[in-house]
């Protein structure tokens, strides 16, 4: 269930997932997690069916977006399975706190929702249903968690969200 789940650093990564609610995915589509459509259901929709059990989801919109590694064989791996999905990927090279980092530009399948709550309603269910979260997580292993399941691969992606964790939120 969802009552162990920390509902502040939700809010936290939403916040750095959507800048505000204000992204395009955001602000037209309802995803404020940056949540991705997989393959399956992407295929299910495309056949004209909606994914069984996928009743909230309105559908998929490609956007771009970029995916970081911390080698280049990693990189190398994601490129292949991407172009074997006909997706195109543009290299950038950093080094970023003294360590190489090699970044993948290209377009990415997100979930598209009706309304948002559908799409804030589905984002704590992925965190319940795959961040492996237990009772007691503290907010750093939570989000620690979270990115381990796979849901990003930025570096200095936990950072952020626990600096937008212990940043009091003002308003004007």
């Amino acid at each position: 269930g969802a009552a162990h789940l920390n509902a502040k650093l939700i809010l936290a990564q939403m916040i750095k997932e959507s800048g505000f609610g204000v992204s395009g995915l955001s602000a037209s589509h309802n995803n404020f997690g940056g949540l991705k459509a997989s393959d399956a259901q992407i295929k299910a929709w495309s056949t004209g069916k909606t994914p069984q059990g996928r009743e909230d989801i309105a559908g998929w919109v490609s956007m771009g977006t970029t995916e970081d590694f911390k080698t280049e064989k990693e990189y190398l791996a994601f490129v292949k399975a991407e172009k074997k999905k006909g997706n195109k990927s543009y290299l950038t090279k950093s080094v970023v706190n003294g360590q190489e980092v090699w970044t993948a530009n290209l377009g990415q399948p997100f979930l598209t929702f009706e309304t948002a709550q559908k799409g804030i309603d589905h984002q704590v269910r992925w965190w319940s249903k795959f961040g492996g979260i237990k009772e007691g997580d503290d907010a750093k292993e939570q989000i620690k968690k979270i990115q381990n399941a796979g849901y990003a691969t930025s570096v200095g992606y936990r950072d952020s969200i626990i600096n937008n964790y212990y940043t009091p939120i003002v308003t004007p």
